[in-house]
């Protein structure tokens, strides 16, 4: 498996409405995924051909989800009747494999490992001492 030749986006999004924008979209995030887990030492052949299913699933996500907001959750019939939106919902699944793909790449901060940074503290003022030293609701932090 060859890791330069990325797959073609152009064919693959063809059936849709913007094929040529979810296309360039998809080339750029293929280009910009393979190129972190290249400088991480991360990519091998299992994981380029995971990175294309994550970048297919980020387009579709990205290109849907304007038109299943404007609809929301519930899809309401001019006589009143609800119905579930059913591409809400599969947006909602879909999210959920971006996550696992993220997870499995290891490009979500927690996966990667990632901590929060402490804020660094100023010099101590006397306020900040009696602060730290209270006690609040009855117990001492």
């Amino acid at each position: 498996m060859t890791f330069s030749k990325p797959p073609a986006y152009s064919k693959i999004f063809e059936g849709h409405d913007k094929a040529s924008e979810m296309a360039e979209y998809a080339r750029v995030l293929h280009a910009a995924t393979v190129k972190d887990l290249k400088e991480r030492s991360l990519l091998t052949p299992l994981r380029l051909l995971t990175a294309d299913r994550y970048v297919r699933a980020v387009v579709e996500y990205e290109f849907s989800y304007s038109e299943a907001v404007k609809v929301g959750p519930v899809h309401r019939t001019a006589d009143g009747t609800e119905y579930a939106n059913q591409n809400w919902y599969g947006l909602l699944k879909l999210n959920a494999q971006i996550e696992r793909f993220e997870k499995e790449l290891m490009i979500s901060p927690r996966a990667a490992g990632d901590k929060p940074v402490k804020a660094q503290r100023k010099k101590s003022s006397p306020a900040d001492e009696f602060l730290d030293d209270a006690v609040f609701d009855g117990v001492k932090d």
